[in-house]
């Protein structure tokens, strides 16, 4: 009989050590790795808000540009509307002007003689008539001095009514007739009226 024996493996120290080792390296090298990962999902979610705030700001700036061309494109049409005149705004100052010249005509020809003569009188009472024809609007201050004229103009009559006459209130009428004539613009955009419910 003979005797023999296999010596037993012996874990010792040092390999509890080497192994502790290896497993911290792999630890190590995981947590590595997580961090790693984490920092590159960061940077992509960085990079995507970056990316979407870049947009909105561009878009925010075409919406800007936009919003520049359409207030400029209001402010050129706007300003086109008003150099443009109404046809309605030209027959309310042409009949104006119309009714200043024929008074400025008559108020020379009474400064000329003094008094008003049948055939001035006749044509100051005619202005009315011709404003009535004329007229496409609500003129209702140059109306009313026509008729005060008319008024004192009288009807028609003998030489001694035309000397008879007040030629100072005639004088006054006419040149406040005349005088519409400078506040047309004013007068034409001046509260509402059939005149303004036309020009739209």
């Amino acid at each position: 009989m003979n005797a023999d024996y296999v010596t037993a493996l012996v874990y010792a120290e040092q390999d509890v050590a080497q192994d502790e080792a290896r497993a911290e390296a792999i630890r190590d090298q995981q947590e590595t790795s997580r961090k790693i990962n984490e920092i590159k999902v960061n940077l992509a979610s960085e990079r995507a808000r970056a990316e979407a705030w870049n947009i909105q700001a561009g878009q925010r700036e075409r919406e800007v540009k936009i919003e520049a061309m359409i207030q400029a494109e209001a402010e050129h049409a706007r300003q086109q509307l008003q150099s443009v005149t109404s046809p309605f705004a030209e027959v309310f100052t042409a009949l104006r002007s119309q009714m200043a010249q024929d008074a400025s005509d008559i108020l020379t020809n009474i400064k000329k003689n003094g008094f008003v003569r049948g055939k001035v009188a006749e044509r100051g009472r005619g202005l009315l008539e011709m404003f009535d024809i004329m007229c496409t609007h609500d003129d209702k201050d140059l109306r009313a001095k026509l008729i005060s004229l008319r008024s004192q103009l009288g009807s028609k009559g003998t030489k001694q009514d035309d000397e008879s006459r007040d030629v100072e209130s005639i004088t006054e009428t006419l040149t406040e007739i005349m005088q519409l004539e400078s506040m047309a613009t004013a007068d034409m955009v001046a509260g509402p009226s059939r005149f303004s419910a036309l020009d739209v």
